[in-house]
């Protein structure tokens, strides 16, 4: 295939005009994006924390446990400490397990005792309406920023910072809405390390990389890398990426599973050292930290691992499983993990940490929602979220077994649907630089704006090269070229059948040596 046909297949996949494109690959200014004067109530924020500033008040940065929330808490931290206006500034990382989700009561009398006037939400705050009210009622004034889908304002907060109020359609995530506010505090000053660690909360919270974001996340990849390895402020970060170059996929699978890891399994104040590890200049400490952050998310992965084999069913059916002992912080990617081998829902549940409770995670594919079961267990569940392929929930342990039956039947009424895979026809010849430089003109890729993905018909699975141990399939076909499948033992019913090939084209390095491979994901007896 020729480059400018691959082009042409590209605008198709993406439903794309040139002019389309050419709007989207023009890059906007850092400055463009960086207008927090579009929130409604901005002017009103500013105000208030200047002032607080001036008058020596206690302020109090209340974040939340998720790599999104612990960004944003850093970038507010380091924002006030530039200003050097740190002495009266504290900030909270909640606990997953004893706090809970968002601001709560408890931690505002706490404040309050501790002469704090002035609260920031960050990632949270715009549905914690009875924290907002005790606050209100003990005289301190609150400024939410979030991101999450609200209902109604919450009438007793300050002010209210959100996407949704004024500045764009297109959801951001809690640490780009913290850096928003940090620029505006910091008088329309870039500083290429808070915009940093802003821009990889879209990714890390999974926000569309559409409109602005696509520019965000272009210019994120761009300054990474060019600080990474010179500035000390990115030392965490260097730590973090393990020295790797970092793109899009780098970010997802190795920095934020990493901050994500410590919220998911502390059980005390643990998470609060992201922060201090994300904003500290002694290297030393920022090293140390890092080996707790690197041990912790050693764990979460072997726990993951093991966990998810002794659950996988031998046959594909419904899992709903409930273990005392199955961690809270690790339930959705337990369930993520196992449901990639079944065409059955999987529902993993724990104890809570309130006596009598459960806690339970939810995942799905097409054809069956999982809102919608929630919502048909209502009469069961103490309290639920989420959309149609995950969700969450809470039930006392009385109500366990009645669930358990209800979910059966509900899995039995609604089967999964089997999507068609959107995917462009390639050639072994495709696979090379050329075709790939293509490719990478539309980079970043993310969420509703995934990497395209390409299929290869008609091929023998039997001949191609296997792996010493046989679990994988690393094939070179050509000089620098590679056919990749890894655990294809697990995608496949039938070794000799032949199959259509779906995946990716990604470049990987090894030994110092660079070659473009395409790396299936899935795998299609062909018919």
């Amino acid at each position: 295939m020729h480059p400018l046909e691959m082009f042409r297949s590209l605008l198709d996949h993406y439903h794309l005009s040139t002019f389309d494109f050419l709007t989207f690959s023009s890059l906007k200014s850092i400055e463009e994006l960086s207008n927090y004067r579009k929130f409604d109530e901005i002017d009103k924020a500013l105000k208030r924390i200047k002032k607080a500033l001036t008058t020596d008040e206690k302020i109090l940065i209340y974040g939340d446990y998720d790599a999104d929330g612990i960004l944003a808490t850093s970038i507010l931290v380091r924002t006030f400490s530039l200003l050097k206006k740190d002495k009266n500034i504290s900030f909270y990382i909640p606990s997953r397990f004893k706090d809970g989700y968002g601001l709560n009561e408890t931690q505002v009398e706490n404040a309050y005792k501790k002469g704090i006037s002035l609260i920031v939400t960050v990632d949270n705050g715009v549905s914690q309406f009875e924290a907002l009210k005790k606050a209100k009622d003990l005289e301190i004034d609150v400024i939410v920023t979030d991101h999450h889908d609200f209902e109604k304002l919450p009438k007793d907060a300050y002010a209210t910072i959100h996407y949704a109020l004024g500045y764009s359609k297109t959801p951001i995530s809690g640490g780009y809405t913290a850096y928003l506010l940090s620029y505006a505090l910091l008088g329309d000053h870039f500083d290429p390390y808070l915009f940093t660690l802003g821009a990889m909360s879209l990714i890390s919270d999974m926000m569309p990389i559409l409109d602005d974001n696509h520019h965000i996340v272009k210019h994120l990849l761009k300054i990474l890398n060019e600080h990474l390895s010179k500035d000390k402020n990115f030392y965490p970060l260097l730590l973090l990426s393990e020295g790797k170059e970092v793109d899009e996929e780098v970010i997802s699978s190795l920095i934020a599973p990493k901050i994500n890891a410590v919220g998911r399994l502390a059980n005390d104040d643990e998470t609060s050292e992201v922060v201090t590890f994300l904003t500290c200049a002694d290297e030393r400490k920022v090293h140390d930290i890092y080996q707790l952050i690197y041990n912790m998310n050693e764990e979460r992965k072997n726990l993951t691992s093991n966990i998810s084999s002794e659950l996988l069913p031998e046959e594909d059916k419904l899992v709903c499983v409930y273990r005392p002992d199955l961690k809270e912080g690790l339930l959705g990617l337990l369930a993520n993990r196992i449901l990639t081998n079944l065409t059955h829902p999987v529902i993993l549940m724990g104890d809570a940490s309130e006596e009598g409770m459960i806690k339970g995670s939810m995942r799905s594919k097409s054809g069956f929602s999982v809102i919608k079961a929630l919502r048909e267990c209502d009469d069961l569940l103490v309290a639920y979220g989420g959309h149609e392929l995950a969700g969450g929930f809470s039930l006392r342990k009385e109500n366990l077994e009645s669930f358990t039956l209800r979910m059966k039947k509900l899995d039995e009424a609604y089967p999964f649907i089997e999507q068609d895979i959107e995917a462009i026809k390639i050639s072994k010849n495709d696979i090379d630089e050329n075709i790939y430089a293509v490719v990478s003109m539309f980079q970043p890729f993310g969420v509703a704006f995934k990497k395209p993905t390409f299929v290869l018909e008609n091929v023998k699975i039997q001949y191609l090269d296997k792996s010493k141990d046989q679990k994988h399939i690393i094939h070179t076909f050509a000089p620098k070229r590679k056919l990749v499948i890894f655990n294809y033992l697990d995608k496949m019913k039938n070794p000799r059948a032949t199959y259509d090939l779906y995946g990716h084209l990604k470049v990987s390095t090894f030994k110092n040596n660079k070659s473009i491979d395409f790396q299936i994901e899935t795998m299609k007896e062909y018919l």
